[in-house]
């Protein structure tokens, strides 16, 4: 059985949850998109984030002393584990949406505050200035 996390990385069946730390801090070093010039670092650096996510919150339960990194991506606990990634991901996109929209709606709203306030502006200073009678 093969565990494509333990591959993303480079770890062996069997490792420990020190060992799948350094090789986070290892690889996310090497393959981070502000440091890395390979043009792929991105998707490399994705893998490796999820690869880590993985192995560190899906396993046994607290009282459990061993982990076991043996795990099929294929079983389905990891597609719920995945599509629970995927909706959290889309939650916070939709909230960045939001917040966008939200912003462009309040600049929109100074923008009219402004005008609407200068010209109420020069509605005040025309009333206050005196009249000119033509004789």
């Amino acid at each position: 059985m093969r565990n494509v996390y333990l591959d993303t990385l480079e770890l062996q069946p069997g490792t420990t949850e020190r060992d799948v730390k350094k090789a986070y801090r290892r690889l996310a070093k090497i393959y981070h998109p502000d440091l890395s010039k390979d043009p792929n670092a991105q998707e490399k650096f994705i893998a490796i984030n999820e690869a880590y996510n993985f192995l560190t919150k899906v396993g046994p339960t607290p009282h459990n002393e061993t982990r076991n990194y043996n795990y099929n991506p294929e079983v389905s606990e990891y597609d719920q584990w995945r599509q629970q990634a995927k909706a959290k991901a889309r939650a916070r996109e939709e909230i960045r949406m939001q917040q966008r929209m939200i912003k462009q709606m309040l600049r929109s709203f100074q923008y009219a505050a402004f005008i609407i306030l200068s010209f109420n502006v020069l509605l005040t200073v025309d009333w206050l200035l005196p009249k000119v009678e033509k004789e």
